[in-house]
C-alpha cells in the first residue's frame, strides 16, 4: 500500500488512555473517546477486527509531542555530522580506529577529510550511514562513549553539547 492507501484507509479521533492490562494474547489497551470523535466504521466493526493503531501523544499546545528517543537519535545524527566536520576529532577518529602511520598519511593526503572521518565513524560505530544513528540505540550508546574518550583524550573540548 502507498501513502495514499493508507491515508484514505484512516480513521482519526481523539482518545485518552484508560486501560492497560495483560492477557494471555498480549497487552489490551482501552481508550476513552469522546461520542462526537468516534468514527462510525469503528463502531459498526465486529470485535476481533484487526486494526493498526498509530498514536501521537499531545501536548498542552496541541502538538504532537515528540518522543525521546527520537529527539535523542536526532540529535545524535546531528552531532556525528557536526563532529566530522571537525578537525580535532577527524584526528582523533584516525587514532582511535588504529589506523597505522602510512594509512593516516594516506589517508590525510586526501582532500576529504570529512568524507573520511564519517567513514572511520560509520566502521566503529557497525553502521552503514550516520543517519543509523536515529534509530540504532545500540549506536547511540557506542557514540556516547566514543565522544566520551573523545572528551578525555587531551583533544579539544568543543563538543557541541
Amino acid at each position: 500500500m502507498n501513502y495514499e492507501d493508507w491515508k484514505d484507509a484512516a480513521q482519526s479521533f481523539e482518545s485518552s488512555l484508560m486501560i492497560l492490562r495483560k492477557d494471555k494474547n498480549g497487552w489490551v489497551i482501552g481508550f476513552s473517546v469522546h461520542p462526537n470523535e468516534v468514527p462510525r466504521p469503528l463502531l459498526e466493526a465486529p470485535l476481533g477486527t484487526r486494526f493498526r493503531a498509530v498514536l501521537f501523544r499531545i501536548g498542552d499546545d496541541e502538538q504532537p509531542v515528540i518522543l525521546e528517543e527520537v529527539r535523542e537519535g536526532k540529535k545524535a545524527v546531528a552531532m556525528a555530522g557536526e563532529m566530522c566536520r571537525n578537525t580535532d576529532f577527524q584526528k582523533f577518529m584516525w587514532d582511535y580506529a588504529s589506523y597505522g602511520a602510512s594509512s593516516t598519511e594516506e589517508a590525510k593526503s586526501q582532500d576529504d577529510y570529512e568524507e573520511i572521518t564519517a567513514s572511520l565513524l560509520r566502521g566503529v560505530l557497525n553502521i552503514d550511514s550516520r543517519s543509523d544513528l536515529g534509530t540504532d540505540t545500540d549506536a547511540q550508546a557506542l557514540f556516547t562513549d566514543l565522544m566520551e574518550k573523545y572528551r578525555g583524550s587531551g583533544f579539544r573540548e568543543d563538543i557541541p553539547f
